[in-house]
């Protein structure tokens, strides 16, 4: 279940893309909204009339309405209506960045980690490899290396107490 965070993290992150700005992504995101079977109730507008012209005023609503209260989620209010959008908006990002949206989707599961290392030159697998060793190394070994040592330690005390006892 995608949360409203992380959908609003990869609306910032699709907003960062070079082509697109909040205007385009309020015109798909809308698009997308209304092509749902199921809708609910929130403030969002057609901006396409169904004679091809543009309603400005319904844009600049929705615009206003999806970036600058909802993606706020600044009361459960605001987190409500932009759960209730969080469909458009994957749906939106999936036609126009699909990278993203696998990586919004199933960024966190091994499959797409797996994935996207395969996609990677050889030279890079191998640094992201070694680095994941050392960093592995570090945060594995050096605790178990630790324990090992304070077990050789305790050990060698338990056995010289026990020597002692026996003479």
């Amino acid at each position: 279940m995608i949360t409203p965070e992380d959908a609003n993290k990869a609306l910032s992150s699709w907003l960062a893309t070079p082509a697109m700005s909040q205007e385009s992504a309020t015109q798909l995101i809308t698009r997308a909204f209304l092509e749902q079977q199921v809708r609910p109730d929130i403030a969002v507008h057609r901006i396409e009339r169904y004679d091809g012209t543009v309603d400005y005023e319904a844009w600049r609503r929705n615009r206003i309405n999806i970036f600058q209260r909802w993606r706020k989620l600044e009361t459960t209010e605001h987190h409500e209506k932009f759960s209730a959008l969080i469909p458009a908006v994957l749906e939106a990002i999936r036609i126009h960045a699909p990278e993203l949206h696998k990586q919004v989707t199933a960024g966190h599961s091994i499959e797409y980690l797996l994935t996207q290392f395969l996609k990677k030159p050889q030279w890079q697998m191998r640094y992201s490899l070694v680095r994941l060793f050392r960093i592995l190394n570090g945060s594995v070994m050096k605790p178990y290396k630790q324990y090992r040592r304070y077990e050789a330690v305790t050990a060698s005390s338990i056995r010289d107490m026990t020597s002692d006892h026996l003479l």
